[in-house]
């Protein structure tokens, strides 16, 4: 595919990125040669595909001054070490062959650029399959807003998932939906750090909840094991704000057999109070929306049309472009 527009990124912006170290979380339990071992199992088109876990280092590759071999193998390490973080040599080596070949089947590339302006596809087929992916996220988007809107303390992304307020059209349109928004919410944050974060905090709002037209449960199963085994260590802080008791219910159940390090990543609260004190400790004022906290700065409505053709895939719903790159 070809951008015939400036990137969404400046090239300058993009060398920044590709310049910043490797975020190791726990250098003594982190092996850099385990992961070298790794990367020499991998085919080069394997390792182009983990480095294009980035979306700046894709962006690159669409430019005029492509990334170099050190620069591809430096960006497929990270995709490396955030699956070597949790799971055995063995066990990582199978994850990151399968999200490769997860992200070619699932074409995250036009996941990415569907709704970029000026964009040049290679073949008649890759052009309807874009149109087909953003007629679907559009679709889906406007009965289930997720947005990355304000970011943490920290500089992480903050993707809200609200309440679906009606019947999706299919499974996979909820699917392509969902790799959207979490592309969007990685590529935020690795803006927004300028790569020295990799995480994201996610806010699940249930406060008008309808079981009758939330995704079935196949597709919700379907949906979480592909984050789960295809976006590792991404995950800084899920909040769940206002669940329905049923999901109380099992957090309780549950809850006792998670490991420290997982539980600290789920927080449930229910109510102005509970959510106040929650949410002041994880984001100030300025980066929350009102029902969040009650001070909250981000007020209006999304507006999802901005959202998907004004916005930059890597920039926050209030953010501003700082190239010409828009989309469409």
């Amino acid at each position: 595919m070809k951008i015939k527009s400036d990137l969404p990124l400046s090239r300058e912006t993009i060398q920044k990125i590709l310049d910043s170290p490797i975020p190791y979380e726990d250098k003594e339990r982190e092996d850099e040669q385990e992961m070298m071992n790794l990367l020499a199992e991998l085919t080069p088109a394997e390792v182009e595909i983990a480095a294009q876990t980035s979306y700046a280092y894709w962006l690159a590759t669409l430019s005029e001054k492509p990334p170099t071999v050190a620069e591809r193998e430096k960006m497929a390490l990270r995709e490396l070490r955030r699956t070597l973080f949790k799971n055995p040599y063995k066990k990582a080596l199978t994850m990151v062959k399968e999200t490769v070949q997860q992200r070619v089947e699932m074409r995250i590339d036009i996941i990415r650029s569907c709704f970029l302006d000026k964009i040049e596809y290679d073949s008649v087929e890759e052009t309807a399959l874009a149109i087909k992916v953003k007629e679907m996220v559009e679709s889906d988007m406007t009965k289930q807003i997720c947005v990355v809107r304000g970011h943490d303390k920290g500089n992480l992304a903050i993707l809200t998932v609200f309440a679906r307020k009606a019947l999706g059209e299919s499974d996979e349109a909820f699917l392509m939906l969902m790799l959207y928004a979490m592309e969007r919410a990685t590529a935020a944050t690795e803006f927004l750090s300028m790569a020295e974060c990799e995480k994201i905090m996610v806010i699940l709002d249930f406060g008008s909840f309808d079981s009758a037209v939330a995704p079935s449960w196949k597709a919700s199963k379907s949906v979480a094991k592909v984050l789960q085994n295809h976006y590792p260590e991404r995950l800084k802080r899920l909040v769940i704000l206002d669940p329905p008791f049923w999901i109380k219910a099992m957090y309780k159940m549950v809850s006792p057999f998670l490991d420290p390090l997982t539980k600290k990543k789920f927080v449930v609260c229910s109510g102005p109070e509970q959510k106040r004190v929650v949410m002041e400790e994880f984001v100030e004022p300025e980066q929350a929306m009102p029902f969040m906290r009650p001070d909250g700065k981000l007020t209006g409505e999304v507006d999802v049309q901005h959202y998907l053709r004004g916005v930059p895939f890597h920039m926050t719903y209030h953010s501003k472009s700082e190239s010409n790159g828009t989309n469409k």
